[in-house]
Order: C-alpha cells, then structure tokens, then sequence
C-alpha cells in the first residue's frame, strides 16, 4: 500500500475493529501470497476477535489495497464500499490531509496536573480497563500510530497491556484520552477530568514538599541554540577541523565569562568522539570528561548539565569496550532520573537517543523481539521529546529517529553492519519502508552522516527484490563514509557495496542464461 491508502485504512478502523472477522478474509490473502505465514499466524494467535482486527491493521500495509478491497467483497461489501470511497475523497478528509503534509509524529504535550491525573488513577485503571476496546479510536485518530498498537495488543494478559498504554499514550493529547474512555469506560474517564480539578494529597504541594519542578535546560538566547546547532553541523558533516577550530575559538572567548557555553562546546568535542571512533581510549577517561563535570556545576541548570554529564559518560563507556555496556546502561539510568527535573527538548531527547543507542548494541548481541520492542519504545519517546524544538532542528531530530527505527527493523547496527542473526519479514520491511517515506519528506538539507545511514538502509531495503536499485544506494552509502571520513562505519559500508556488486552481478549473469536459453529454444523452434 502506498502512504495515502494507508492513511486511509486508519480513518475507518473503529469500523474495521467494530464488524470485521480477519479469519473470514485470511484464506483469500493468503492464496494470493499477500499475507506470509507468520504473519497468518500471529493474527489468528490473538485470543478474541478485536484484538485479530488491530493485528491485522499492523499487518495489512504489506498488502495491496486493491487485493484488500477484492477480499472483502463477498463478506464485508459495506468495508469494501467505504474504504473506496474514503480514498476518492480524501482530500476533503482534514486527519489524512494533516498526516500526509507533516510527519505523523504528535506533538501531544502532557500538563504535570494531566500527568498526575493519570498517576493517581493508575490502580482503577489497571483493575478496570481492556485497552483492545478503544484502541482503533486512539490509532484512526493518530493518537498512537501502529509500532505501539501492535506492542500494546501483543502483551501476553490485559494488565500488562494496560501497563504498556500507560507508558506509550502521552504522545496522544490527554482529552482525546479522555474521549477514547467515554464509550466504555465513563467512569474512568471521569475520574480523571475531576482530578484535574481536584487534584489529591498525594500531587498538591505542601510547604514541605519539594515536588520536582521542570526547568528549561538552558536560558532562551537564539545565538546559544544556533552555536550548539552549528556544532552538530559540522561533525555530522565530518568537518572535524572546522569543528574543533570553532569549538577552540569560542573557548577561548567564553573562558570565565559564561558556564553554558563552555559547557556546550566541551559536550560538543565529547560527542565527535562518538563519530572519530578510533580515538576512544579503551583503558581510561580522556581528561575533558573532568573538565565537563566541573563545568557542569557553575552552569545556570547543574542538573541538567549533570544529566549530560551522565549521558556523554555512560556513551563513552560503552565505546571503550564491549564489557562496559551493562556500566554504560546503569550510568544511562542515572541520567534518565534526572530528566522528571528538565523540560523535555533536545538534550532529553539526546539522553533517549543515547540509551536508544546502547539497547541497540545489547540487540546486536542478543536479536529478541523483547529489547527490539524496547528500542522501537523509547524512540517513540525520543521523538515526543525533539517535537518541543524549532524546524529545522526538529527536522534533523526527525530524520535521525526515524533511520534508526528502519535499522531496527531492518536489523542493522549501529556503525551500519547488518546483524545477519536477525530474521525479517514483510512487516519488518513495511515499518522501515514507512519510516524512510518520512525522512523523505524532510530530507531537504540531510548532513552526509545521516545521509550514508538512509542510503545504507534504503541498500538493505532493496537488496531482496531490487538488486539494482540496492547497488545504487549501497554506493552512494560509500561515497558519504568516504566523505565525511567516518572510520567506523566505512569498513562496514565497503562490505555492503561489495556485496552488493557480488549479487548483482550474479543476476546480470542469471538473465543473461536465461535470455540466451530462450534464444536457443526459439531456434530450434524456428529449424523444425
């Protein structure tokens, strides 16, 4: 399905949910190798008949629309008609216009009453509620898109799939929440709307409470956020020296005079490590880490400039050697523990995409669907943190979160190696599709690093079914390693090329025996 039929399937799918059977339409897709076993499988695995309908929401964009449309006929006339006409007039449809123009990533933003709402309900909540029941509201809504509904529907019991709703449904605004409730579930929806006038003696403030209070990470001053914005430019672009002589530049300007500043270009200079790999010193800490964390406590926000801290500390522990990724994750907790006290932005958001980045390499090693569900989890988080910023940062925060969720279902590391222990299957090559159409739309002004990670998941997205295409994309992967000098990654990127090379030659080689084949058949058609 391309991305208008897709966004069409979510305007109908309470209706779906609400008189659909997919065991009726699996036979047909399945003898017209539409759907694959697996994916059969897991459907018809799903305990009641609501819950088959959202796994096959998950499951369906792998599926033509036409294909679709034809299977439901004899059954389901009434789907069939609405769906059809639904895609003909989609243009006067006010969601799917607003989800094919933006990124369809929400920018829900919870108050800390709403947060505190649903906190105190936790305990009705959880004894009372059947997420299965108004979970097509939230996704034909755009309220959670369909990576958290299908890690939602797939927990094992209904209290652990109310546990994962409460931690994936503050990227949906929290009245719409509040209307998903209304149906079945009034008196929940209720209690929450009266504790936000209420409130409880567990979230009101007493004279001595120190209730955590969100702070912005740093003042308002848009030449600080263009500078730390520059910086990331120009390591993204692999201009190590034009990055170093800035960030020495302003060191020397700023020496005594401004904390934050300091701070920004010491946490710049630790992060090209991240990029210069081969620089890491594997048996201890480079001395700028002290430099940081003294810094860190003259700047106007010490806990966030500690969250930082952290998050740099935790990231280099684990390029230091592969032993250290347990230390690397415990120091990540730390940081995270920070952040109930920092406005969600871009350094929250950079603390996820760290941890995103370890749990990434514990996956590498360990490829179970449960830390794959983990990642895929907290970049959701990520990018709700990124969607506080303004464009052209959020837009780089876009392009970034979303090619690390094609890698993850695409089962590529994160120096660009394809982790061959990982089985992919349509669903997994739909995700990604979905996910590299999003950078798409916002890939005007795509640094060369991100740029080699696209084209080295765009590589392996093709390889299976278009060789030529793959190769393509494979070599322009190597023209940005090469080009921004990622050392890493290159050796990984090479690999990949020349496979690349290798499996298309060989079917140049299989046309060209069939072509040659053919013609000898035709000959000695033609000689009788």
């Amino acid at each position: 399905m391309n991305l208008k039929q897709r966004e069409c399937i979510k305007c109908l799918a309470v209706i779906l949910v609400s008189d659909l059977e997919p065991i009726h339409i699996l036979p047909y897709l399945y003898q017209e190798r539409a759907l694959l076993d697996s994916q059969i499988e897991v459907i018809q695995d799903r305990p009641d008949r609501k819950s088959r309908v959202l796994s096959f929401l998950v499951e369906i964009p792998s599926v033509s629309f036409d294909l679709l449309i034809q299977a439901l006929r004899d059954d389901y006339q009434h789907l069939a008609d609405g769906l059809q006409k639904h895609l003909n007039e989609q243009s006067q449809c006010e969601k799917c216009i607003d989800s094919l123009s933006n990124n369809d990533f929400h920018s829900a933003k919870w108050s800390d009453k709403e947060s505190e709402s649903l906190q105190c309900n936790t305990v009705g909540i959880t004894a009372d509620l059947e997420p299965n029941h108004f979970l097509a509201f939230l996704y034909q809504e755009r309220g959670l898109n369909k990576w958290q509904i299908d890690t939602i529907t797939k927990k094992a019991n209904r209290t652990l799939r109310v546990s994962e709703l409460l931690l994936q449904i503050k990227t949906a605004p929290f009245n719409l929440l509040i209307e998903a409730l209304q149906e079945s579930y009034q008196h929940l929806g209720e209690k929450l709307q009266q504790h936000l006038i209420d409130g409880c003696g567990k979230c009101q403030p007493t004279p001595h409470n120190d209730s955590p209070h969100r702070i912005k990470m740093w003042p308002e001053n848009d030449k600080f956020s263009d500078l730390c914005f520059q910086l990331n430019t120009f390591r993204f672009e692999g201009k190590f020296d034009k990055h170093e002589e800035l960030c020495t530049n302003i060191l020397q300007m700023s020496e005594g005079k401004n904390s934050d500043i300091k701070f920004a270009i010491l946490d710049a200079q630790i992060t090209t490590l991240r990029v210069q790999h081969d620089k890491v010193d594997p048996n201890q800490l480079p001395p700028i880490f002290k430099e940081f964390e003294q810094c860190g406590k003259a700047c106007s926000n010490p806990t966030g400039a500690e969250m930082t801290y952290l998050a740099r500390l935790g990231s280099y522990f684990a390029m230091q050697k592969k032993e250290n990724l347990t230390k690397a994750l415990d120091t990540l907790d730390m940081a995270e523990s920070k952040m109930k006290f920092i406005e969600p932005g871009r350094d929250t958001g950079r603390v996820l995409y760290i941890k995103v980045n370890l749990l990434s390499q514990v996956y590498e090693k360990n490829p179970s669907s449960v830390v794959k569900d983990r990642v895929v989890s907290y970049l959701g988080r990520t990018m709700y943190d990124f969607e506080n910023e303004e464009k052209n940062i959020r837009e780089q925060y876009i392009r970034m979160v979303n090619i690390k969720m094609a890698f993850m279902y695409l089962g590529i590391g994160i120096f660009g190696n394809v982790i061959s222990e990982v089985g992919r299957n349509s669903y997994d090559h739909e995700c990604a599709r979905s996910c590299l159409e999003k950078v798409d739309r916002v890939s005007k002004g795509m640094d060369p690093r991100r740029e080699m990670f696209y084209n080295v998941a765009k590589t392996v997205l093709n390889r299976c079914d278009n060789v030529a295409r793959a190769l393509d994309f494979s070599r322009q992967a190597l023209k940005q390693a090469r080009k921004g000098n990622f050392r890493k990654e290159l050796p990984n990127v090479e690999s990949l090329f020349k496979e690349m090379k290798r499996l298309h030659a060989e079917e140049k080689e299989r046309i060209q025996q069939e072509t040659e084949e053919k013609m000898k058949e035709l000959g000695q058609w033609a000689s009788k």
